[in-house]
């Protein structure tokens, strides 16, 4: 016989389940995310008073800050945008009692660093997100796979990519990926660089494993 306790966490994992099933579905058929300028709760051109800020804490130049609103604590850029770090509140977190892998800053199950630039009108005008560099080997050398989840989330169709070229760089298992991305929507732009290679620095092999991600308003 279940004790309740029990009983509620089954009933996430089957709710969870359902759910994985049904996003598997949609990712198949091609359909992205409605708001397709979303970073879980955050939109490009949405004001930030509509942040539901308890499920987030947030810095800048390194300190944190009470609250969102107090953004204006933190220095802006020449083109007087603010950059604020976000990170997600893991107490708030629904399926953390279910499974580790939704605890800390993650997107798509890989760590994450997350900041948003905000207008002196209070408004979002850009989101940046890039896989964390200081994540352990494991989840590391995960990160470039991240590419084509974004490209998935907001539809595989007509992404105008650009491979670089550098001399400097060398093969990892027998790949070099080294790849810009660009997709317009109507009032956003989003843009990846994906990077899986060696670059060659002073006789060393530094090694370069990332994603990262730009969701910019265009209107």
């Amino acid at each position: 016989m279940l004790n309740k306790s029990e009983v509620n966490m089954l009933n996430k994992f089957v709710y969870f389940l359902s759910f994985t099933i049904l996003l598997a579905l949609f990712s198949s058929l091609g359909i992205a995310a409605e708001n397709k300028g979303q970073i879980r709760d955050f939109y490009v051109g949405m004001n930030i008073t509509e942040i539901d800020t308890n499920k987030y804490f947030f810095s800048c130049n390194n300190k944190k800050i009470k609250a969102l609103t107090d953004y204006q604590q933190c220095l802006a850029s020449a083109n007087k945008l603010t950059e604020v770090n976000v990170f997600y509140n893991d107490a708030t977190s629904e399926w953390g009692d279910v499974n580790d892998r939704w605890l800390g800053t993650k997107i798509a199950g890989h760590p994450v660093l997350i900041s948003i630039h905000i207008d002196t009108d209070k408004d979002i005008e850009r989101i940046d997100v890039q896989t964390d560099p200081d994540s352990r080997m494991y989840m590391k050398k995960k990160s470039f796979l991240l590419g084509n989840r974004i490209k998935s989330q907001f539809g595989s169709q007509n992404w105008r990519c650009t491979d670089k070229k550098d001399s400097d760089n060398t093969q990892v298992g027998g790949v070099i990926i080294d790849q810009l991305c660009r997709k317009d929507f109507n009032g956003f732009t989003v843009v990846t660089h994906v990077e899986l290679f060696n670059k060659n620095i002073n006789g060393k092999k530094n090694y370069t494993n990332a994603t990262k991600l730009s969701i910019v308003k265009t209107s």
